[in-house]
């Protein structure tokens, strides 16, 4: 049960937060580059882009064995579960989800974002039971 839940952790939850954690970097990367001034918008999505990287470090340490502490990997998950969750809402509120006609892309963004919430939620309730059985 343990590699399957880890398997499919990797094909759901791993590769598609990896092309978050690219796309995170990318951005982080010319915001500090390019910005001028730090203003408190331009420091709130530092902190978000930080928040999903430490996400993705913390499902990279659930799926391939990274060394982490435990209640850090806890804490981290739950950092990049709200981080694909405020990206989710983004998109959503912008329209960029169902803009195009293309469907295809449209799930494909589906998939590339709602993947990691659910894996990282499913090692979020995990530790949790953990966590609940050993104290």
């Amino acid at each position: 049960m343990r590699n399957l839940v880890i398997s499919l952790t990797i094909i759901f939850g791993w590769l598609p937060g990896l092309a978050l954690a690219l796309f995170a970097l990318f951005w982080l990367k010319e915001i500090w580059l390019n910005s001028t001034d730090f203003s408190f918008i331009t420091v709130l999505v530092l902190l978000w882009g930080l928040g999903g990287l430490l996400g993705f470090w913390a499902l990279s340490s659930v799926a391939i064995g990274i060394k982490l502490n435990f209640f850090l990997r806890f804490v981290f998950l739950i950092v990049g579960v709200l981080a694909a969750i405020l990206a989710e809402v983004v998109f959503f509120a912008e329209g960029l989800m169902f803009a195009s006609e293309n469907t295809g892309a449209s799930m494909l963004l589906l998939l590339i974002l709602n993947g990691p919430i659910l894996c990282g939620l499913t090692h979020i309730y995990y530790h949790y039971c953990y966590m609940k059985q050993t104290a």
